[in-house]
């Protein structure tokens, strides 16, 4: 089972401010899921380690 994270919970996860956040969810720099357009952002703390680069593929 996946545990979602909301843009808020992966902002306090990664020590960042909520929009920069949904800045990189919305850019996709981030990966994220919307259920239905202007929704919630869910993502996971996993993919908020890829992005912080703190994952490194293939380890």
């Amino acid at each position: 089972m996946t545990d979602w994270l909301s843009a808020s919970g992966a902002a306090e996860y990664a020590g960042c401010h909520v929009e920069t956040v949904r800045d990189a969810l919305r850019a996709q720099e981030l990966r994220g899921v919307q259920r239905v357009k202007a929704g919630t952002w869910r993502t996971t703390a996993e993919w908020v380690d890829t992005w912080l680069g703190l994952d490194s593929p293939g380890a």
